[in-house]
């Protein structure tokens, strides 16, 4: 997918050599850095994406999601907080894709491991509603596998009409009640967890 910017109403297509230089000047990285770097962020977005098992069609390019990130790194400056998603990426093991990232993906300490991490990160992102309301903790202690257990979180959270802050803290659950009800209705909410588990 080419990455591309809007500029005057018109859009452009940004080449590879500048993505390449946005990339290196974010991070203040050499050349030889980048292809280095590159080569370790590829292969934990390989790994983050076998994990939660998306389909091939739907991998996304590592050059593009480092574009983005510095993007933003540069942009926020100091302020720069990376996303949930990149602090998961980077948290993977940099693996190189086929058989060994196969093996990886059914060998049980590594699976241990990264499902410790997701889940940890899954608790972080949803503790103000979790703590807070008694479907969201169902949810959370009901599902096992962490991805869908993190997707009906969200889509629950979504459901409740909850803010989510870019840093992934959910926000408003004060105004949360408890399932069944939410504060200032007194209609009920039903949520479905069957296409989760």
């Amino acid at each position: 997918m080419a990455i591309v910017r809007v500029r005057n109403g018109s859009t452009e297509r940004i080449t590879a050599k500048e993505v390449k230089k946005t990339i290196m000047k974010a991070n203040n990285w050499t050349a030889e850095e980048y292809k280095k770097k590159y080569d370790i962020f590829k292969n934990k977005l390989r790994a983050f994406e076998a994990y939660e098992k998306i389909p091939a069609s739907k991998k996304q390019s590592p050059v593009e999601l480092l574009y983005k990130q510095a993007k933003a790194k540069l942009r926020e400056g100091s302020n720069y907080t990376p996303s949930l998603k990149m602090r998961r990426i980077n948290d993977f093991t940099s693996i190189s894709s086929g058989k060994k990232l196969q093996e990886a993906m059914t060998h049980q300490k590594y699976l241990e491991a990264r499902t410790a991490t997701y889940a940890d990160t899954t608790y972080k992102q949803f503790q103000g509603l979790i703590e807070n309301n008694t479907k969201a903790e169902e949810i959370y202690n009901t599902i096992k596998d962490p991805v869908k257990r993190e997707k009906a979180l969200t889509d629950f959270a979504n459901a409740l009409h909850v803010k989510m802050k870019q840093n992934g803290q959910v926000e408003g659950f004060e105004a949360i009640g408890n399932y069944g009800e939410v504060v200032g209705s007194d209609q009920a909410f039903d949520f479905d967890l069957s296409a989760y588990l």
